[in-house]
């Protein structure tokens, strides 16, 4: 039987070409939709599941590890079987081809892209790159709850009230959002903001609704925090912080723990709004952590790491990039694909986010910019990681790494109180909004009493006032 050679795989003959020795190659290498195997196996099969949970790809059997041709046996046999095989335990239909080149027989088996979830054997599988996956736990579960249209973050929170709800944080966000959620400035109800928002289904709250606004998210959802961590080089833990409360605090929380206690002294963020040029842009790190919070799979018992080190600073959360994007999108322009839409939409609508799918271009600007090193994304088996490299911050920075991250963990903010005036106090009650007593302490660095005092003269001024019960209130700027 004569076969014509490869018409029907423009992706195959696209990339062919023949070297001095008479082997053929094929030049493009494997990636997500493409694979190539020397021989059938039936387990195989699984990398055909992954194709059909992953949008679609192609199988070429009959080429080996180097990318040659090496042509198959038997093929009469495997055009019967393999498509039997791919119904019968897959539940597929595929378009399973024979062809020929250079005289040497090959199958090629082409994978739609699954209208539902697509298992072998009870597993699961996904492509990412080039590699065959299985999907378990947090990213098993988001993967078939996508697959329903429904994301975890739209599911009821069970046995939560309006009393769950913390009234100073959402007064933060209407602050903070006021340009783009005018409609939520003049009411003061918990529940027609929320509606507005979207967080409220069916009159059931939604998981986003306590992540973003609850008096304690972690009773419903105890994986919901961020570590911070200062590391040697031999990774023996110098210091450490465990936030917790909800996104807005952990997010605000987070970057004056970096600020103050980590990065001390030298990188300076004002709030979580604020955009700065400093040695570390602010918007570089609130970026990559607002992609921590936002994107990071709920579902996993992970939490979200910042790690500290003399040359780099990490930030790692649970789950990996969606399939519709791969590292190498990260560097230009891409979609945006949410995890979590409802988090996104909220962050985005208050301006904490600039636009989908732009943050990582605007962290690479910003970093060209400050003269350092492009950052670093790297994507494992569960999680995802960004790397800030620090080294050409540090031989600006008199003192060393070792003096300024070792002596902001030991000393707080010694020697930058003396420059404390009163319009930086003011300047923090008005960009952290409902800030209390104890944060502005560790902001400050000033003593209890100083304190106290500086408060009584921003009141007596009329520009600040206090609100909500003496343990639990906050200072508000006017």
């Amino acid at each position: 039987m004569h076969l014509a050679p490869m018409k029907n795989s423009p992706e195959i003959k696209q990339f062919i070409k023949e070297n001095n020795t008479g082997i053929v190659n094929i030049v493009r290498p494997e990636d997500q939709h493409i694979e190539y195997k020397e021989i059938w196996k039936d387990e195989y099969l699984k990398v055909l599941a992954a194709f059909a949970n992953s949008g679609g790809g192609k199988l070429v059997l009959g080429i080996n590890d180097k990318r040659e041709i090496c042509g198959l046996s038997h093929v009469s046999k495997l055009m019967e079987d393999i498509p039997n095989k791919i119904n019968n335990i897959l539940g597929i239909l595929a378009d399973v081809k024979l062809n020929q080149i250079e005289g040497k027989k090959i199958i090629e088996i082409e994978i739609q892209p699954g209208s539902h979830a697509i298992s072998y054997k009870g597993h699961y599988y996904i492509r990412s790159g080039s590699t065959t996956q299985e999907l378990r736990g947090g990213n098993l579960q988001q993967f078939l709850l996508s697959g329903r249209n429904c994301y975890w973050d739209e599911q009821e929170c069970k046995g939560v009230t309006l009393d769950d709800f913390d009234i100073i944080s959402i007064e933060k966000y209407k602050a903070i959002a006021i340009n783009r959620l005018p409609e939520i400035a003049g009411t003061s109800d918990i529940q027609i903001i929320l509606e507005k928002l979207r967080l409220i289904k069916n009159k059931h709250f939604s998981n986003a609704s306590i992540l973003l606004f609850g008096k304690d998210p972690q009773r419903h959802f105890i994986q919901a925090q961020t570590k911070i961590g200062k590391f040697d080089n031999d990774e023996n833990i110098i210091a450490t912080n465990l936030v917790a409360g909800n996104l807005i605090t952990q997010l605000e929380e987070s970057l004056n723990l970096l600020r103050i206690k980590y990065l001390p002294g030298k990188i300076k963020f004002e709030g979580i709004v604020r955009k700065d040029n400093s040695i570390i842009p602010e918007m570089v790190l609130r970026e990559a952590l607002i992609n921590a919070l936002i994107h990071r799979s709920y579902s996993s018992v992970v939490q979200v790491s910042i790690k500290v080190y003399d040359t780099r600073l990490e930030i790692i959360n649970p789950g990996i990039l969606p399939e519709e994007l791969s590292i190498n999108d990260l560097n230009k322009e891409h979609i945006s694909v949410p995890r979590n839409k409802l988090l996104a939409d909220c962050f985005y609508k208050a301006g904490l986010i600039e636009a989908w799918g732009r943050g990582t271009l605007l962290m690479y600007k910003l970093c060209k910019e400050a003269g350092l090193p492009s950052p670093e994304f790297i994507q494992y088996r569960h999680y995802f990681k960004i790397i800030i490299h620090l080294i050409e911050i540090r031989n600006k920075i008199s003192g060393g790494v070792s003096g300024g991250v070792s002596g902001g963990v030991s000393g707080g903010v010694s020697g930058g109180v003396s420059t404390f005036n009163l319009d930086d106090l003011y300047r923090d009650i008005k960009e952290n909004q409902g800030i209390n007593l104890s944060k502005l302490l560790e902001i400050s660095g000033l003593s209890k009493r100083s304190l106290e005092r500086w408060l009584k003269k921003l009141k007596d001024q009329n520009r600040i006032e206090f609100k909500g019960a003496p343990k639990t209130g906050g200072y508000f700027a006017k």
